[in-house]
């Protein structure tokens, strides 16, 4: 704080490591921050904090452009260094600019994309806020599942606590969007607020085989589109793209049917708190990681 004012901040997730009594720590889109100094400062005050049982502590800045580049230089400059890659959160994203008016963004979209669109209108799909307990209830248990599936993480158990959360805090930070077709719930999407832009984080659509050629994804990221403009934000956040694969990637094909701004973040920095234990728990995972892909 400064002047009784808050000028950096960190939301701080603990993993413990079984039978050590050491955490790996991790700083997903943060620290937020005022200025370069004051990240720098908040940063040093964050490791001194977590220095007791820290195994590893990682942060992942989510600015871009010129202010990226100065962030990133105090990251360097204090002994941070480059999380290797097959670790990294997304280093770059595709972004609907919310500035423009709404029948431009519409007519930017991919020519495929609004034909879906328009067949998802008549087969009567419905998108609506999934606010209720019984609709977060089947989205988690839905998403889950797919995650088991797919050997991919399971929504963190304190995300599906604010989302059943109905306060006008935890409301601030989470969106559902779900699909309905026939009376079922077979889709959905969940968003997260941040600053300027809205976040797709977490998504699911039904693999039964009715369901899988219908156009769930497209309906509701263009219903969240039309969501976080009416919000007031500036940016739509496709929630990553992997530049080395460009449209030859089907996830990477269908964002960029909605929009074709890049934008390059931060990527994920780690303080070595403990040097040669870091280094193992790196490689341990790195080689996890190159297995599981």
């Amino acid at each position: 704080m400064r002047a009784g004012r808050v000028v950096a901040a960190s939301l701080v997730r603990a993993r413990r490591i079984p039978g050590t009594g050491l955490t790996v720590y991790r700083v997903e889109r943060g620290p937020v921050a005022a200025t370069p100094e004051d990240l720098d400062v908040h940063l040093r005050l964050m490791c001194d904090d977590l220095r007791r049982d820290a195994a590893l502590v990682s942060v992942s800045p989510h600015y871009y452009g010129a202010r990226g580049e100065a962030y990133e230089s105090v990251l360097k400059s204090g002994g941070w260094r480059r999380m290797p890659t097959i670790l990294s959160n997304y280093q770059a994203t595709i972004v609907v600019n919310l500035t423009e008016d709404i029948e431009q963004i519409r007519g930017k979209l991919r020519r495929s994309l609004r034909t879906q669109l328009n067949r998802g209108a008549r087969l009567g799909i419905q998108i609506k806020e999934g606010s209720d307990a019984s609709a977060i209830a089947t989205f988690v248990e839905q998403h889950d599942a797919m995650a088991r599936r797919r050997g991919l993480a399971p929504i963190p158990g304190e995300v599906t606590r604010c989302l059943g959360d109905r306060s006008d805090s935890a409301r601030s930070l989470l969106r559902l969007l779900i699909a309905e077709y026939e009376g079922q719930q077979i889709a959905g999407i969940l968003l997260v607020r941040a600053g300027d832009r809205a976040i797709y984080e977490w998504g699911v659509t039904s693999e039964e085989e009715g369901h899988r050629q219908l156009p769930l994804s497209h309906m509701l990221h263009w219903e969240a589109i039309g969501w976080a403009k009416s919000a007031g934000y500036h940016y739509y956040d496709l929630g990553g793209y992997w530049e080395e694969r460009g449209d030859e990637d089907p996830i990477n094909r269908f964002k960029t049917g909605f929009a074709k701004e890049v934008q390059r973040f931060v990527p994920e920095y780690y303080y070595p708190v403990r040097p040669l234990l870091t280094g193992a728990l790196l490689v341990l995972a790195s080689l996890r990681a190159r297995i599981m892909s």
